[in-house]
């Protein structure tokens, strides 16, 4: 973890239009986002290494059919890394690579929670506060490495799919094993009760 206030220390840069208080940061699911500076590809992140993480405080499905808590890519390539907690079809997912080879989801009435998507050993696996709602084998592919966008996805350096879900915390970096999952999810969790916001 930097510190620094600095592109380089992958500050969060808020565009658009985004409430903030003491529960977190709701994204205005138009066009708001969070460019965390954070360049995949070039931080050794990989279809099968990587994890990312997002902590929504908001029940109900996403204002569009199709929309993004967090993520980067190209999807005329079809070449996401990216994570959703609860679109219109009540569906929570996770994009691994390309999409669909290595698109996972799950069925999801509550948007509510800590989503955690995470690749390791040519399996990629998602979570909702600690429990293993999907798993897939992964195909081989490339991730583009544009900037990751939390609050949004970053679809060749522009937003597209605004979230507007209420952000409590998030988290990229490389694949997670199960235990460190679960002691990620532990400390999260008990972070939120800290704070008196957690769902």
């Amino acid at each position: 973890i930097n510190p620094l206030d600095s592109d380089v220390a992958y500050r969060a840069s808020f565009v658009g239009g985004w409430t903030h208080s003491a529960t977190g940061a709701i994204p205005n699911g138009i066009n708001s986002y969070a460019n965390t500076h954070l360049k995949p590809l070039s931080q050794g992140i990989t279809y099968n290494n990587n994890h990312i993480a997002y902590y929504s405080r908001t029940s109900t499905a996403g204002s569009t059919v199709q929309y993004y808590e967090i993520g980067s890519g190209n999807t005329s390539s079809n070449n996401n890394l990216s994570l959703w907690t609860r679109r219109q079809a009540n569906t929570a997912g996770y994009d691994s690579g390309n999409f669909p080879s290595n698109r996972q989801t799950a069925i999801n009435t509550d948007g509510r929670g800590l989503y955690i998507g995470s690749a390791t050993g040519g399996t990629a696996k998602l979570f909702k506060n600690g429990s293993q709602i999907s798993s897939k084998s992964l195909s081989p592919f490339t991730i583009t490495d544009y900037d990751l966008y939390i609050g949004g996805f970053n679809e060749l350096d522009n937003v597209f799919y605004s979230s507007n879900k209420e952000c409590a915390f998030s988290s990229i970096g490389f694949g997670l094993t199960d235990a460190e999952l679960a002691a990620l999810t532990t400390a999260v969790q008990n972070l939120q009760i800290a704070l008196n916001r957690a769902v």
